[in-house]
């Protein structure tokens, strides 16, 4: 049972330094990411005979 216990530590251990690893590197690489510029939303139309869809 001991085994059993020291193994779902050393995973959790393992689990937790790789998660630590991805998240520095996304971390990195949004601050390199170029800036882009919002575009506003673009309304759709309806036509004059189509049902109003709950907007």
């Amino acid at each position: 049972m001991i085994q059993g216990i020291v193994l779902c530590f050393a995973f959790l251990v393992v689990q937790l330094a790789v998660l630590h690893y991805i998240d520095r590197r996304l971390a990195d690489g949004a601050s390199d990411a170029r800036q882009t510029t919002a575009v506003p939303p673009i309304v759709q139309q309806h036509e004059p005979g189509e049902p109003d869809a709950g907007v």
